[in-house]
């Protein structure tokens, strides 16, 4: 699977809001150069033929979201949130 990186992306967040862990089988990338930031509460497995191509920074979290200061959460167990996230150049 890979994650679509449009011009002057730097960052992704995926979110993984449903009950099950991810399992990773194969190749997991990012068309482009961007960090890519995965969290899922219900775990990340990796298996044996698991890949990255990722040119940028990988993080994998099991925390339910990630606070981002007076903007709010980015949660993967209450998703119906708001969107919280702005970009500014």
């Amino acid at each position: 699977m890979y994650f679509s990186n449009p011009s002057g992306v730097s960052n992704i967040l995926a979110r993984v809001t449903g009950g099950n862990a991810s399992n990773i089988l194969g190749i997991l990338g990012v068309d482009g150069g961007a960090n890519l930031f995965i969290i899922n509460p219900n775990g990340i497995f990796f298996g044996e033929n698991a890949r990255l191509d990722v040119r940028g920074s990988f993080v994998v979290t099991t925390a339910s979201g990630v606070q981002f200061g007076n903007q709010g959460v980015f949660s993967a167990t209450t998703p119906q949130q708001p969107g919280l996230l702005t970009v500014q150049n």
